[in-house]
């Protein structure tokens, strides 16, 4: 079953709402303006939201997080589309579904600072802050929603499985409108658990740059109304795997993308030609950056336009899938411009190993408009989910 992205709302490091990202992506800016202090003195950059955040309701104090204010955000954009679904099908027919992998921990990190000089945490600290499923509560409580509402929590793949988790509550009747996408905020943890794995650049990201050499970490939030009905944009077609090969490295050979990105063709009845233009996960890692591109190549070959977001947004990690296909959906409703596509920024000199990679660098224009994309996002642990969009005709 096809259903529809009725909504979209939006915050990144790029700026709040549809327009301010619109224009900011097209025109190839950088977010990864934030040097980050790390544990052992030196720093990396980071795509910080600096555009002021919804204030979390004093009937929220118990999730009160910047993860929830990121939420509550990019909700305040299409809080009119929520609160009419709500009216129109119940309280009880409208579903929550986020993915998210920081979740509030920062607060519960702030919590244990104050410890030591008071001999307690907080007296207004809530653990309920740094749950994975704050998000999703918060949410829920914010419209007094009373049906299913779930969090995600398959790291950098859960904002592009939610998208999937929502259409099959919509397929099974469980709900007639489903708020979905992924919310991820600063956390010194992450940023410090990354750079123990050696993977954080010093300098913003390069994917498929030759001289790429990790990560960027950005946050961010985006969220779609999601229900049964015609409308801008369409999600045709969700494919999963598991590698099943290593915890934080993927299958040399891109299986488990390649059976994603395959899964999710037949689902949405495509071939590879149908796709105009594809989101990349990009991550600038040099293993992984290799991989996407030979598992890109087994399926598309070297014709289909593609690009990453992270050089702009950073990896913004359980919301990453959700944000990534919220640009996407911004192209397909010609809020970039005509024909355009994301731009992939911060690659200077391509890897000589990805020339089949039709990146779209120097410029945006497709020959044709851009109807039908593909977004993939990839996981530690081998989790992999591609997703089909269509725009409408």
């Amino acid at each position: 079953m096809t259903v529809a992205l009725k909504a979209l709302g939006i915050v990144t490091a790029l700026g709040a709402g549809k327009a301010e990202n619109a224009r900011c992506l097209s025109a190839g800016k950088c977010g990864l303006t934030t040097p980050i202090s790390l544990v052992d003195g030196t720093t990396a950059p980071f795509a910080m939201v600096t555009a002021p955040l919804a204030t979390v309701p004093p009937s929220l104090t118990a999730y009160e997080s910047r993860n929830v204010a990121l939420a509550l955000t990019a909700l305040s954009e299409i809080d009119g589309e929520i609160q009419a679904a709500v009216s129109r099908y119940g309280s009880d027919r409208v579903a929550v579904v986020m993915g998210s992998s920081t979740s509030g921990i920062e607060a519960g990190l702030e919590a244990l600072e104050a410890a030591p000089t008071s001999d307690s945490l907080p007296a207004d600290y809530d653990f309920a802050r740094q749950e994975l499923g704050s998000v999703s509560e918060s949410i829920a409580r914010h419209y007094g929603l009373i049906g299913p509402a779930m969090t995600i929590g398959t790291a950098c793949s859960s904002g592009a499985k939610a998208l999937g988790v929502a259409r099959r509550l919509l397929v099974q009747d469980f709900a007639d409108a489903v708020i979905v996408g992924g919310a991820d905020s600063f956390t010194r943890m992450t940023m410090n658990g990354f750079h123990s794995l050696l993977a954080l650049d010093r300098r913003p990201c390069r994917p498929f740059d030759v001289t790429r050499a990790g990560i960027s970490i950005g946050e961010g939030a985006a969220v779609f109304l999601m229900r049964r009905d015609s409308g801008p944009v369409c999600l045709d077609g969700v494919g999963e795997s598991s590698d099943a090969f290593n915890m934080t490295a993927p299958h040399p050979e891109g299986r488990g993308a390649i059976t994603a990105m395959t899964r999710a063709l037949e689902d949405a009845g495509r071939r590879p030609d149908d796709i105009d233009y594809i989101n990349l996960h990009a991550t600038g890692t040099t293993l992984n950056d290799a991989v996407e591109a030979h598992a890109v190549h087994s399926v598309f070959g070297p014709a289909t336009a593609c690009s990453g977001s992270k050089g702009q947004v950073g990896h913004t990690l359980g919301a990453a899938g959700a944000v990534e296909a919220a640009f996407c959906w911004l192209a397909l409703t010609g809020h970039l411009g005509y024909r355009v596509i994301p731009p992939h920024i911060g690659c200077e000199v391509v890897d000589p190993a990805f020339s089949s990679l039709a990146l779209a660098r120097d410029g945006t224009i497709l020959e044709k408009p851009v109807r039908t994309v593909m977004s993939s996002s990839y996981a530690f642990g081998g989790s992999n989910v591609s997703i089909v969009l269509s725009g409408a005709a």
